[in-house]
């Protein structure tokens, strides 16, 4: 565990520093010594992710979500990585997995009208901005859930 942790810290640096290569290796060794736990799947399929490498990057996040089903703020970060660097289809995919978490299906399903757009796909993509406007909770309804 120490040295998980100072290889995180190593991994940290080295994205900062936008050197994906090494970080990705750092996170490699952190899931051999520490496989079941989903911080260290996610932050690999980031790296992955970063590399354009998303076949690898999707493998990660089935391992992460399998250990943390409810992770979808993690699931969201990497989808819009994908989707920033043009991996509609991938980020498609993140982000359906990300429903699945039952957390904020408005923003999700908005997500995925965006990617079925950029695929060229309108009728999908109205059908998902559709699904989002139904699922949005009001601010007023919001606060009456606290």
């Amino acid at each position: 565990p120490r040295s998980a942790e100072i290889r995180y810290n190593l991994a940290l640096a080295y994205s900062d520093l936008g050197d994906w290569e090494n970080a990705l290796k750092q996170y490699q060794r952190i899931v051999q010594w520490e496989p079941q736990n989903p911080k260290g799947y996610f932050h690999l399929a980031k790296a992955y992710a970063k590399l354009k490498n998303y076949d690898r990057a999707w493998e990660a996040l089935q391992q992460a979500h399998q250990r943390d089903p409810s992770a979808s703020q993690d699931l969201l970060a990497i989808g819009d990585l994908m989707y920033d660097q043009r991996g509609f289809e991938m980020a498609k995919k993140v982000y359906e997995m990300a429903l699945t978490t039952g957390k904020d299906p408005a923003k999700i399903h908005h997500k995925l009208g965006l990617c079925y757009q950029a695929l060229g796909q309108p009728e999908p993509a109205r059908k998902e901005y559709e699904e989002s406007k139904k699922t949005e909770i009001s601010p007023k309804a919001k606060q009456n859930q606290h």
